[in-house]
C-alpha cells in the first residue's frame, strides 16, 4: 500500500511542527480531514503518538532530511539547492511529491527488524 500525496504532505507539515488547524489551512481542507489522514497514517505505521508517526515515517525513508526543518526553528530556512524560493508555491510541495513517489509503508517494520543490526541496536539504546 502506497501513501497518497496528501498523506505525505500532511506528514511533512507535521514534521515541521505545524498544528492540525494550520495544516488544514495550508492544504485548504478541514481539520477533520487532516485528523482522518493522521488516524490512517497512525494505523499504517502502528504509531501511538504523532511524534512516533513522524519518527516512523523518517525511519521508513518517507521523510528525508531535506524535508525536515532546521533544528529548533520549526521551519525550513535554507535553500538546499542554491536557488531562491518561489514564494507563490508552498515550500513542502516539491519535496512532498518526491516523497509520495517513494512512500511504501508495506516494507516498513515498526519493530526495526528491516534495519541493519547496528542501526537497530543504536535505536534500542536510545
Amino acid at each position: 500500500m502506497l501513501l497518497t500525496e496528501r498523506q505525505v504532505e500532511i506528514l511533512v507539515l507535521l514534521a515541521w511542527g505545524e498544528p492540525v488547524r494550520c495544516i488544514a489551512k495550508e492544504l485548504y481542507v478541514s481539520s477533520a480531514t487532516v485528523n482522518y489522514h493522521l488516524g490512517r497514517l497512525r494505523r499504517i505505521f502502528q504509531a501511538q503518538t504523532l511524534t512516533a508517526l513522524v519518527a516512523a515515517a523518517t525511519v521508513a525513508g518517507i521523510l528525508t532530511t531535506d524535508q525536515l526543518p532546521v533544528q529548533g526553528t520549526g521551519r525550513l530556512e535554507v535553500d538546499l539547492d542554491g536557488q531562491s524560493w518561489d514564494h507563490s508555491r508552498p515550500l513542502w510541495a516539491p519535496r512532498a511529491l518526491m516523497g509520495a513517489a517513494q512512500a511504501d509503508p508495506v516494507n516498513f517494520a515498526p519493530d526495526h527488524s528491516a534495519m541493519s543490526g547496528s542501526t537497530a541496536r543504536s535505536l534500542a539504546r536510545a
